[in-house]
């Protein structure tokens, strides 16, 4: 598995807590004073960007254009480190969202009104090649590993109800779904891949409260992303479903997992890709399902 799946001590970084960044969409406080370009997006055809960012040179089409980040990642401040800035070669775009590549990890800078991604920096507008500041010493982070399910396994049980009436789980069993699912279906991130990180964020979330061993949900949620996933699916997918495997999920899935007002969380998630957010919300259920029949209630 990727170095991106290691386990960190978020806090060590100076998270902000969900509850700090204001989930209600409310505007993340602004940029300080020391603010500079941490990231600096390349188009593949230009070469090396100049040190002043406007200074690419004639012919090497669009320059860079400065913009603000909002929020980001925890994920992608610790595997940017301190050096500045980042030249990271684009990927591509598309649905608010531009995807860079960074040592073979895809970092998806966001727009206004898409969700913020577990790989993500959500910056406050969204040029064709933007290059993205903000103070390195107090960054707006924030955690997107989801917190385990409060309330036992009174409220997985609520929880799996209220969801399987409203998403169908999918048909597959999850154990052994790792090797059957990943890569399936098409585009950037195929619905296979969706499932099967959606089930590994549920078992993180769930499992813990349902009773299921810690020794376990780990064994399961690794298995949901197989050694092999960067051979069998693209680099995007691979790196979503990666942090997925140790919990880290779109911002959509930490409020219908949390307390805030789930229909409105559901309805966010499915309008994350054209089909992603409904397959990651029908893993949950398949996680949620399993969870309280591996504990003796299902």
């Amino acid at each position: 598995m990727h170095d991106m799946a290691r386990k960190t001590d978020l806090r060590s970084l100076g998270v902000a807590e969900q509850g700090e960044l204001g989930l209600d969409r409310a505007a993340v406080a602004g940029e300080a004073a020391g603010a500079e370009p941490q990231i600096v997006a390349v188009l593949h055809h230009e070469g090396a960007v100049g040190d002043g960012l406007a200074d690419a040179g004639a012919g090497f089409g669009p320059q860079p254009v400065v913009v603000d980040a909002l929020v980001v990642s925890a994920a992608v401040a610790r595997l940017l480190g301190p050096a500045a800035p980042h030249r990271l070669r684009v990927l591509g775009s598309g649905r608010g969202a531009v995807h860079l590549d960074l040592g073979g990890v895809v970092v998806t800078l966001t727009g206004p009104g898409v969700p913020w991604m577990p790989n993500g920096i959500a910056v406050a507008a969204l040029p064709e090649v933007p290059a993205v500041r903000w103070d390195a010493v107090a960054p707006p982070l924030w955690d997107p590993v989801v917190a385990p399910l409060e309330g036992g396994r009174a409220a997985v049980t609520a929880f799996a109800r209220w969801l399987t009436a409203r998403v169908a789980p999918p048909g597959v069993a999850l154990e052994g779904a790792g090797d059957r699912l990943v890569g399936r279906g098409a585009g950037l991130t195929p619905e296979g891949d969706d499932i099967l990180g959606g089930a590994a964020i549920g078992l993180r979330a769930l499992g813990p409260a349902a009773g299921l061993a810690t020794g376990r949900i780990d064994a399961l949620a690794g298995a949901l992303c197989p050694a092999d996933v960067r051979r069998r699916t693209g680099a995007l997918s691979a790196t979503l479903l990666e942090l997925a495997a140790v919990g880290a999920a779109p911002e959509p899935v930490l409020r219908l997992l949390g307390t805030g007002d789930r229909p409105e969380a559901l309805a966010d998630l499915r309008r994350l890709g054209a089909s992603t957010g409904g397959a990651i919300a029908a893993g949950i259920a398949l996680a949620a399902e399993y969870v309280l029949s591996a504990t003796g209630e299902g």
